[in-house]
């Protein structure tokens, strides 16, 4: 099944031309198919990981799909060539592409951001010396929190409002922390403000993660930067694991328990295997988009929490590169 998945990846790539994923509002009905790079590098970040437990068949098939995404990085790198990314094609720029109103709007053009930026960075196998200068660009952007603490915000922009994404502080931290970048004082107040986000999965996904904003991606992301380093998040195990096996408990979305059934394995935890007969990616999507959030109207920001006013983004090749991975991890601990 695994060579089937990572073949069905590299079609899909081939096939799909400018129009890989698709973001989508279930109450307005509301579909756009589109060329998000975070579903690309997304897809690209599990499959590089995944690579030393691969045969030499399939490193030969990622390695291909690895070119076919990497070729599409410079469209969507800073217009002025910084080395920071966007969500959508920068060169020219291109936001919400296929829309009727809001690709002509500048308030919804995005601005860089360090999730693809980081994704990227790390999917095209960067020096360190690029790295080194990226995060002492990005230190440059962090929050002073009202508690004292220093932490990296998810934009690079500079009218844009400061926010703190769990899930993109996990995968910017997994760049710095790949690369043996010495910590700062920002990188050990972030790591302490993932800590005391920790237990909040469950109870505030939208608000600890405005852009992942369900409990199967946001405890996933931590055990996927938990189980690859060491660092002072490890105290979090115990209550990441009893969180996971909480959520289990209620899940009804296929590739939700998919997802949180891979954490569980990726922490050392023994698992029965998923029935995977009927697969479906029926309900799931990987990222969210809150447009009001923004804006500092209390009433904007209370419908930015509702999901008739948000928008979903889903990728068949991201998800398939998530079951590829839940495929490997599960054959290790048969």
């Amino acid at each position: 099944m695994l060579c089937r998945i990572i073949s069905e990846i590299e079609t899909a790539l081939r096939s799909h031309g400018d129009q890989w994923a698709t973001r989508f509002t279930p109450f307005w009905h509301y579909r756009r198919q589109e060329n998000n790079i975070f579903s690309l590098a997304s897809a690209l970040f599990i499959l590089r990981e995944l690579e030393p437990r691969l045969s030499p068949e399939h490193q030969h098939k990622a390695a291909e799909i690895a070119r076919l995404i990497t070729r599409e990085y410079p469209r969507f790198q800073n217009k002025d060539g910084r080395m920071t990314y966007n969500f959508y094609p920068t060169r020219p720029s291109r936001h919400f592409p296929n829309g009727y109103i809001m690709q002509h709007l500048d308030h919804f053009r995005l601005p860089d951001d360090i999730d693809d930026t980081a994704l990227i960075t790390f999917t095209r196998q960067a020096s360190p010396k690029e790295v080194q200068a990226l995060k002492d660009l990005t230190e440059g952007f962090a929050e002073d929190l009202p508690s004292g603490k220093r932490v990296y915000s998810t934009w690079y922009g500079k009218n844009m409002p400061k926010e703190q994404d769990v899930c993109a502080l996990l995968n910017l931290l997994y760049l710095f922390f790949a690369f043996e970048l010495p910590l700062t004082r920002t990188d050990r107040d972030t790591i302490s403000f993932l800590a005391e986000k920790a237990g909040e999965a469950l109870s505030r996904p939208f608000e600890i993660a405005r852009h992942y904003a369900t409990p199967a991606l946001i405890l996933y992301h931590y055990s996927r930067f938990m189980s690859r380093f060491a660092s002072p998040l490890d105290h979090t195990k115990p209550l990441i694991l009893a969180s996971l096996y909480k959520a289990l408990e209620q899940e009804k979305v296929f590739m939700n328990r998919l997802l949180m059934e891979s954490a569980l394995l990726k922490l050392g935890e023994k698992r029965p295997p998923l029935d995977l007969s009927r697969v479906t990616f029926n309900g799931f999507h990987t990222f969210i988009g809150a447009p009001f959030a923004p804006f500092a109207h209390p009433l904007l920001k209370k419908w930015s929490e509702k999901s008739a006013y948000q928008i979903f983004w889903r990728s068949d090749i991201h998800h398939k590169a998530l079951l590829a991975e839940y495929l490997v991890l599960s054959s290790l601990n048969s």
